[in-house]
Formats: structure tokens, sequence, C-alpha cells
């Protein structure tokens, strides 16, 4: 290739980002105009009333009852009022993030960026999916604000993108952060249509897309790919037709400085089920039984060679949450061996480990697409992760 022909060729490639940056943003700017509105009526409404009902009440010579009534009325009015001024400041804040993407590199917080991303996203999201998330303890991450928001952004217009509208009760997009050996790690997964094997090598090539037209010019994820790896990062996917899509970023955390924790993550709304415990430690055991039997029907066994007994003959589970090493059975092996005769319920494993610490577990980690958690794990991610587990496995079996 000619020096002009790799000039023109990076100016195409310019002129294509720049037509995916204003693409994405004529894609939201309606959105983003519904979500101000809505609040803003609300903001409207209420002042309104107020200004007609207080000159009502100063002036009132009626009884304490219907004076403290009326007082208890407008205070909702008012707080209602107020809560749509603060949804639109948020709005407001992550379209000024959303556009800042030549910002100051600096150390940025994970969890921010990606209130951000789903601020923008919510009108996408709220008719196809709900959303999950299950937030760890993370460092900061070198980047700016911006570009790494832009990168969430592009994830989750990607998940919802998949799922046709009209079943956001039934569908799910999870987010899920944790550290991992240094690196601040990212996930998110979805109950959409996934991706076909014919385009998998394809996804994150310029243009390409996968979607109905008018969705989108293809190149989110090729934006994606070129910013996380501009970071020092990498991303990669899983995914099955049929069976939804899970995007994982690794990005470098900019110190070993932990933050002192995410906000509050919002379960998802409680949905009973089947749980199966498997842990060689008594302890254990008791503890997750009597924190999951609070919410869900739980059943444990003492080894993997005991689980699998269990299941030769009942595997009406929605998920097993499973130590990863024991001395009679490992969870590695319950898994190859549930694969094998219950596929779905083999990827609904959840695997609990003291560390990875053999050659075949690092590399079985590596292998299997399923959630593991580290010991000591804190009761709240437990709940959080089973829940949405289950919530998952419900959604996947209404397909």
């Amino acid at each position: 290739m000619s020096t002009r022909e790799g000039e023109k060729s990076i100016e195409r490639a310019g002129d294509r980002y720049r037509t995916e940056r204003l693409a994405s943003v004529g894609r939201l700017a309606s959105g983003v105009a519904h979500e101000i509105m809505n609040p803003l009526s609300t903001i409207l409404h209420n002042l309104k009333a107020l200004g007609e009902e207080l000159p009502t009440l100063l002036g009132s010579d009626r009884g304490d009852a219907v004076e403290g009534l009326r007082l208890r009325r407008a205070a909702d009015r008012l707080a209602d009022a107020l809560s749509g001024g603060h949804r639109i400041h948020e709005i407001v804040r992550a379209l000024r993030t959303f556009s800042d993407v030549d910002g100051e590199v600096r150390e940025v917080s994970l969890h921010w960026a990606l209130d951000q991303a789903l601020a923008m996203a919510h009108n996408e999201i709220k008719y196809r999916a709900r959303v999950v998330r299950l937030l760890g303890r993370v460092p900061p991450i070198r980047a700016s604000e911006g570009r790494l928001a832009q990168v969430l952004l592009n994830l989750l217009l990607n998940a919802a993108q998949s799922i046709l509208e009209g079943n956001a009760d039934g569908n799910l997009i999870q987010v899920r952060t944790w550290c991992h050996g240094g690196e601040v790690m990212v996930e998110v997964s979805d109950t959409g249509c996934g991706i076909a094997a014919e385009h998998r090598d394809r996804i994150f090539e310029p243009g390409f897309t996968s979607r109905r037209e008018g969705t989108g010019a293809g190149l989110g994820l090729t934006i994606s790919k070129a910013i996380v790896e501009e970071l020092g990062g990498r991303i990669d996917f899983e995914s099955a037709p049929g069976s939804g899509s899970r995007f994982r970023v690794a990005l470098p955390a900019a110190s070993q400085r932990e933050a002192e924790g995410p906000p509050e993550p919002p379960l998802p709304a409680a949905i009973r089920g089947r749980i199966l415990v498997v842990d060689d430690e008594p302890g254990i055991r008791a503890a997750l039984a009597e924190l999951l039997g609070r919410a869900h029907e739980v059943v444990t066994a003492g080894s993997g060679v005991e689980a699998r007994e269990l299941l030769e003959s009942d595997r009406r589970f929605d998920l097993v949450l499973c130590n990863l090493m024991m001395p009679r059975g490992s969870g590695m092996d319950l898994h190859d061996w549930l694969a094998e005769r219950d596929r779905p319920l083999a990827d609904a494993m959840v695997f609990v480990t003291g560390g990875a610490f053999t050659e075949r577990a690092r590399a079985f980690l590596a292998r299997v697409p399923n959630l593991s958690l580290a010991k000591p794990i804190e009761p709240g991610v437990v709940v959080g992760v089973v829940s949405a587990g289950i919530a998952t496995r419900r959604a996947l079996s209404r397909r």
C-alpha cells in the first residue's frame, strides 16, 4: 500500500469513527429528550399544584386533622418534584460525560462511569430488559471518563439491541464488576438472541452488524475494542444463538488501592428458587443454607459424589452453588458430568473457591463461562448472585 493510500485509509477510519459517534448521539437524542421531559412534567405538575394549594392551606381555619392531611399531600408533591429534579441532574451529567471523550486521563471510578452509561442507555433498555448490578470492590482505572463511559455505553446498547421490545420482565441485562490479578473486570451479559456462529469472527470488524437496519453503523464494538486496547486492556466474549451473550473487559488497575465499596446495588425482584449447595465443609454448608433458606428452597450435599447421586434422580434446580476443590468429587468433575446430561443446569453452576491453586483448576476456570466467587464471600454478594442467577435461568427457560 502506498503512503497516499495509507493516508486515505486513515482518513476513512476517522470518518467512520465520527459517523458512529454522530449516529450514537442521534439514536440517543430522542431517548434523552424523552427522559428529560418525563421528570420535568412531574416537576411542573407538582409545583403548580403546590402553588394552588398552599395559599388555601395558609388561610384555612379548619381542624388540625384536615390541615395535617393537606400538609402531608403538599410534602409528598414537593418530594416528587425534588426527585424529578435529581433525575434531570443525573441525565444531564451523563450526557456531559458521554460527550467528553477527549477529556483528561486520570484515575476514574469504574462504577461512576457505569452509572453515567446506564443513565444514557436507560431509554433503550427499559422496554426490553431489567438491569441487575453485581458490583464488587474495585480500584480506580486510569482513563478519561468519557472514553470509559463510551465503552460501557456501547456494551449496554449492544446488549439491549439483542433483545426485542415487549418483554422487559422476562429478560435481563446483568452488569458485574470484580478485581482479579491486578486487573479490574467488568462483564455485561444479556438474555438476548446471541451471536450466530458465522458472525463470531467478524463481531469486532468495522462496519459489520447483524442487527436490523437503523440500529447502528456497526462500529460500537470496534470502537470499544480500540479504546480498551488503548487503555492497556482486552475484551472478549462468549455467545450462542438463542442463549444470549457475555462481553468481558479487563483493564489494568491504576493502583492496588481498593475502592471503599460500590454503591449499594439494587437487588432483582425476589423470585423463590430451588438451590443445590455443594461444599465439603459442614460449617459453610450450614451458613449458606441458613442465609439462602430465608428466600429459597435449599438442598445441600457434602461432596461432588453426593451431589451427583442426588442429581441422578432430581435435577429440578434453578442453580447449583458448588465448591471448586473437594476431596470426594470436585466441582470441576461435577460440572463436566452434568454438562453431558443437563447443559443448562451446568451453565447455571456458580463456583466458590479459596483459590485455583492447581494448573487444572486455573485451566478449568479459564475454559468455562460460569461465575466464580472467591472465599471469604460476603453474604450480600451471595444473595445478589443467587437472585440474578435464578432470574436469568427463568428468563432463558421462557424463551
